[in-house]
């Protein structure tokens, strides 16, 4: 009754497509009015979608590109994320980028990315502490910024190739003398207190090698005997009269005011004969008196 509305020549009840002047133009047998996909076949859908392939932009992933970042997920490096943001350019997308920022990926395998890593090429960072990443630390575990001497090399690597340090405060010997951090009396590169650890004599127990603080003497005992009796203000009155000078001027000053005199005489009389004041030190055991103007040649009494 329609008399081939299409114009096809061909009467609607002969014509397969009644209403389609082309009917099937791509041949997939579905009219073209209802075609999902012209020009392609509607029966092929490898991926169930409902969409054919010719017309799927993912023709065998039903859920197309799920992330929406213009790759299909079959082809997807990222499930999930952009595929085409990656920071670093390392070839993994960002999203599935552990280190989005490191493009050699914690390189040093100690879970921080290089991005944020102080020491990116070293698993244990700065493992002494010393502010200086291990691969360019000059002295480990040791500190290089400490160099007392100057020399280049960190004290801790001075002392492991033989500096000396007695004390084993960690600072070469030489440095522990010249900041006045030790003492070392008699010039000898060992601090004092080694000397004397190492069996130097100190003999009134005052921390100072006994060489370093001149003779020892018995103040009072003039005549250097080992004695204080008569004989030694006898001694001090003849030499003030021209006799024989003491061999230790300083143990002849028995009152400690830097004169041999008639007032040291006195005293040691005092002393042996009236029980009076015994003499400043040293005495009654030897010692040194640094302090001295006098000085002393020589005293063979004392050990």
């Amino acid at each position: 009754p329609l008399n081939d509305i299409d114009g096809d020549g061909v009467c609607g009840d002969l014509d397969p497509c009644p209403i389609d002047p082309l009917d099937d133009s791509d041949g997939d047998g579905v009219c073209d009015s209802v075609d999902i996909c012209p020009g392609g076949d509607d029966g092929t859908d490898s991926d169930l979608d409902g969409t054919p392939d010719f017309c799927d932009p993912c023709p065998i992933d039903p859920e197309n590109d799920s992330d929406g970042d213009g790759v299909c997920d079959s082809a997807d490096a990222c499930p999930g994320g952009d595929d085409g943001l990656d920071s670093d350019l390392d070839g993994t997308p960002d999203f599935c980028d552990l280190c989005p920022l490191d493009p050699q990926n914690d390189i040093d395998g100690d879970g921080v990315c290089g991005d944020l890593d102080p020491c990116p090429n070293d698993p244990l960072d700065d493992s002494d502490g010393d502010g200086v990443c291990d691969s360019a630390d000059s002295c480990p575990g040791f500190d290089d910024t400490i160099d007392c001497d100057g020399n280049g090399i960190p004290d801790g690597c001075d002392i492991a190739a033989g500096a000396p340090d007695c004390d084993g405060d960690g600072v070469p010997d030489s440095c522990d003398i010249a900041t006045g951090t030790s003492l070392d009396c008699n010039l000898n590169g060992i601090p004092d207190t080694c000397d004397l650890a190492s069996g130097a004599a100190d003999t009134n127990g005052n921390s100072i090698p006994d060489e370093c603080e001149g003779t020892f003497f018995l103040r009072g005992d003039a005549n250097a005997d080992g004695a204080i009796d008569i004989s030694d203000p006898i001694l001090v009155i003849v030499a003030l009269f021209g006799g024989d000078v003491p061999t230790c001027l300083a143990a002849a000053d028995a009152n400690a005011d830097d004169m041999v005199d008639l007032g040291d005489a006195i005293a040691l009389l005092n002393l042996v004969f009236a029980g009076g004041a015994p003499p400043p030190a040293p005495y009654p055991v030897c010692g040194p008196d640094p302090d001295t103007l006098l000085g002393c040649d020589s005293y063979a009494s004392c050990p």
